[in-house]
């Protein structure tokens, strides 16, 4: 998605509102997934997951950052046995 710029006294057309508010929209809909990838890397870490609760490359709330904890988290248990 490219950036939204209004310039300074720029009037607010139908057009430019419209775009306006789908830019929005999808930073709204950016920032929930976000927190969906940062509560799965809390619950990770803290163990509160099982092999069928994963989280896969692609779904929704995977990240890099998730995989990387997982993966710590997985290190961590083996080695706690």
């Amino acid at each position: 998605m490219k950036n939204y710029t209004l310039k300074v006294g720029e009037l607010f057309t139908d057009q430019k509102i419209k775009e306006l508010q789908e830019y929005l929209k999808a930073k709204d809909e950016e920032t929930e997934q976000l927190m969906v990838q940062l509560a799965g890397c809390s619950v990770v870490a803290l163990g509160g997951t099982n092999k069928e609760q994963v989280v896969k490359a692609g779904d929704y709330g995977w990240s890099a950052s998730y995989q990387d904890v997982l993966e710590l988290r997985l290190r961590y248990d083996k080695l706690k046995k």
